[in-house]
C-alpha cells in the first residue's frame, strides 16, 4: 500500500466520521426536539381537558 493510498483512505475516514456524528447530533436534537414536543401537547391537552370539567361543572 503506497503512501498516496493510505492519506486518500485516511481521509475518507475522517470524512465519513464526520458526517457520522453530524447525523448523531442532529438525530439527537430531533429526538430531544419531538420529546419536548410531545410533552407540550400532553400538558396541553390535560390543561384543556381540566379547564373543560372546570367550564363544565
Amino acid at each position: 500500500m503506497r503512501s498516496s493510498e493510505y492519506g486518500r483512505l485516511r481521509s475518507w475516514v475522517g470524512l465519513a466520521w464526520e458526517s457520522h456524528q453530524r447525523y448523531v447530533r442532529f438525530a439527537q436534537i430531533v429526538r430531544c426536539t419531538s420529546v419536548y414536543m410531545g410533552v407540550i401537547l400532553a400538558w396541553d391537552y390535560v390543561l384543556g381537558a381540566t379547564y373543560g370539567m372546570i367550564l363544565r361543572a
